[in-house]
């Protein structure tokens, strides 16, 4: 994965200098010398056992720290890394939040208002038998945090510009957005048109004949997430109400007025200001695919009955659309789907050189006759598993057999041998052995020419199949998996070292005392003892209950209130460390009975620890000895 990391660097930071001004030279040149020192370093980073070099990790984090003016993001599109200055970034979202008819800086963080009104809602519908507690549970919301956005460089476009995201996790409308998407999810009949994925819309449309003078288009929203209307929403529920009611637990009036709040929760801060959105849904929310489908739904009959001509066929994913029309007829294609609503807005792209792209599918018009080829957007980035990473075997032959399939069954013969040589190529970079692509590849395209159908190439899953996700440790994890095959358990390996630490957000940094779900230890002023605890609310939340367990009856004093109350001695609050986060209740008791068997010195009780395996204590002993 270190390989991945710095292979995604020289695409990234190649592409962006070809985009930067003369004027910045001495930016490049500088940026030009930090990208040699990655090529130096790109083959010293791991192993043929996927084993990180701590000289490598180490130079990586000395690089990290001697630059704090750099950021590394995720691209919008292709797996792909961009490095940016955080000057360069700060400027980059400044004009798109400062497009007036979107957004607007508001005084006050709504944060807990936005709280009290979700909280009010959901006890209501408790009070009336309307939902069970334990759903109450799911959807009620304590010390909630406000959205925060980020950006996601277009590497595509000219000058890289960013294209805003909200982060919804914790805030007020967060698991409230989640349920009403589950409801909707229940009921919701797809259209026809529907794409499922490349594979089915191929199988529908190679081959297909056009009629004369047809050619191919597609359309595509602009902006379709900062523009969807509230009122066509309400509308769209309203008038499928009878399909989707009976999986929904409140009634319409109810479901409406959630949606409302949902609405108005498109609040959210950067760079320490808070904005409102003014129209629309922040891109970001559970809510917005679901939604866009059905105004996508709504918009699809509205335009197709409209035509004056019939579509030999019409595909959607989202708010993309791909079609056939008379050549003569395509500025009126466009007034009729633009006149469904102001705020909703199309682009349309022509086939150029008899060919369209659509997803990752080249649609090509060979006299009228449909064919197709695998397609690469300008930003793939050419990033997959690394051969030698710390995965499963079963994992890496899953990449070879996934970029083969596409490579096959997205194209027509005469493209073959072209894809399957250019994913030889791009796996051989990552170090996949030729010999085993060799007999991967010859074996799935020999398994796929012998179909009949390739839709009979889709997996099946066994019934009642349980999955768990465990540390990857090689050797071992596949014996679990061949010991507990019989029982229908499957393990996932997990990777527990990974790069995300080198990685930035691009967002505003939560305070500490806002940081929920973690294991924190507090420190005693007046020795060398210390507490350790757990809590899955924001910190000064559990901080302030420990000030209040002080004024409670000795009986209900905790280990540090006794530690605190018997030696007259103070702990130092103002400076809890965090140790881990985890957000996984069970895995975070772990992890505090892990801490506190670690410290000696720490003042909890020994029942504290009693869950905890005597594996687990003597490993730890080990480690310390």
């Amino acid at each position: 994965m270190i390989n991945e990391f710095y292979s995604s660097q020289n695409c990234s930071l190649e592409k962006q200098f070809q985009t930067m001004k003369a004027s910045n030279s001495k930016k490049v040149n500088n940026l030009l010398i930090q990208n040699q020192i990655l090529k130096e370093n790109q083959t010293t980073l791991t192993n043929q056992n996927g084993e990180f070099n701590t000289k490598a990790l180490n130079a990586i984090k000395d690089f990290r720290a001697s630059h704090p003016g750099l950021l590394f993001l995720k691209a919008d599109k292709g797996n792909a890394t961009v490095c940016i200055t955080r000057n360069d970034y700060r400027t980059k979202m400044s004009p798109q939040l400062s497009e007036k008819n979107t957004y607007k800086i508001v005084k006050h963080d709504l944060t807990y208002t936005l709280q009290q009104r979700v909280n009010t809602l959901i006890n209501s519908w408790q009070q009336k038998n309307s939902i069970t507690r334990q759903v109450k549970r799911s959807i009620y919301t304590n010390n909630s945090v406000p959205p925060r956005a980020y950006g996601l460089p277009k590497i595509y476009k000219t000058d890289v510009p960013v294209g805003v995201m909200v982060s919804f996790l914790n805030s007020p409308t967060y698991k409230l957005a989640i349920t009403l998407n589950s409801w909707i999810k229940l009921g919701l009949k797809r259209a026809p048109s529907h794409v499922k994925n490349s594979f089915n819309m191929v199988n529908s449309i190679n081959g297909f004949k056009l009629p004369p003078d047809y050619i191919l288009v597609s359309l595509d929203v602009i902006s379709l997430y900062t523009n969807i209307p509230l009122n066509l929403v309400t509308n769209f529920i309203k008038k499928r109400w009878s399909e989707l009611s009976p999986n929904i637990l409140v009634p319409l009036e109810q479901f409406l007025l959630a949606l409302n709040i949902c609405f108005d929760a498109s609040i959210f801060k950067f760079d320490d200001k808070v904005f409102s959105q003014i129209f629309g849904l922040p891109m970001g929310s559970s809510l917005f695919p679901i939604l866009a489908d059905m105004i996508t739904d709504d918009l699809e009959d509205h335009g197709t009955t409209k035509l004056p001509f019939s579509v030999p066929f019409y595909f959607r994913y989202v708010d993309d659309i791909l079609t056939a029309v008379p050549k003569d007829y395509i500025p009126q294609l466009l007034k009729i789907f633009n006149s469904f609503h102001p705020r909703l807005q199309f682009t349309i792209e022509i086939e150029l050189n008899n060919k369209i792209n659509f997803l990752d599918v080249t649609i090509i018009n060979n006299s009228y006759i449909i064919e197709t080829d695998w397609f690469h957007k300008i930003t793939w980035s050419e990033r997959y598993l690394n051969f030698y990473s710390h995965h499963p075997r079963s994992y890496k032959i899953g990449t070879i057999i996934n970029l083969a399939d596409r490579g096959i069954r997205l194209a027509n013969s005469c493209y073959h041998e072209k894809n399957l040589k250019l994913i030889r190529d791009v796996l051989i970079k990552i170090d996949y052995p030729p010999g085993l692509l060799h007999r991967i590849i010859n074996q799935r395209y020999k398994k796929i020419c012998e179909q009949d159908n390739n839709n009979s190439l889709n997996p099946t899953y066994k019934e009642n199949l349980t999955f768990i996700s465990i540390p990857y440790v090689k050797g071992l994890f596949e014996s679990l998996n061949r010991t507990f095959k019989k029982y229908n358990v499957q393990f996932v390996g997990e990777n527990v070292d990974d790069l995300s630490l080198f990685f930035d957000t691009g967002k505003d940094k939560l305070p500490l005392e806002k940081q929920s779900n973690l294991v924190h230890k507090i420190c005693c002023k007046d020795c060398n003892k210390l507490y350790i605890g757990q809590t899955s609310r924001c910190l000064n939340v559990r901080i302030n209950k420990h000030k209040n367990n002080f004024k409670d009856s000795e009986d209900r004093y905790t280990a540090l209130t006794k530690h605190a109350m018997s030696l007259n001695h103070q702990f130092d609050f103002d400076n809890a460390k965090i140790l881990h986060k985890e957000p996984r209740y069970y895995n975070r008791l772990v992890l505090e009975m892990c801490n506190i068997a670690n410290h000696s010195d720490a003042v909890n009780h020994r029942q504290d620890i009693e869950n905890l395996s005597e594996i687990y204590i003597k490993l730890i002993k080990d480690m310390k000895a």
